[in-house]
């Protein structure tokens, strides 16, 4: 097993980080098109577990924003 590189753990943070701005709230929908590219190009090359929790942190900790309205 081999483990993340910087670059991909990055790349995963930064999709999720990208991913996130694109819903509403912030609305920046065109960048949907492009936010998910960099997790894809991790995924060919990995596993999906750990790329997928990282880009599932990042985009839950933006997306949780929401909740300061309650």
């Amino acid at each position: 097993m081999t483990r993340l590189t910087l670059g991909e753990i990055l790349l995963c943070l930064g999709s999720g980080t990208l991913t996130a701005l694109a819903m509403p709230g912030i609305d920046w929908m065109p960048l949907v098109a492009f936010s998910l590219i960099p997790f894809f190009y991790v995924l060919e090359r990995r596993r999906g577990m750990v790329p997928g929790l990282l880009f599932g942190i990042a985009f839950f900790a933006i997306d949780l924003r929401w909740m300061i309205s309650l």
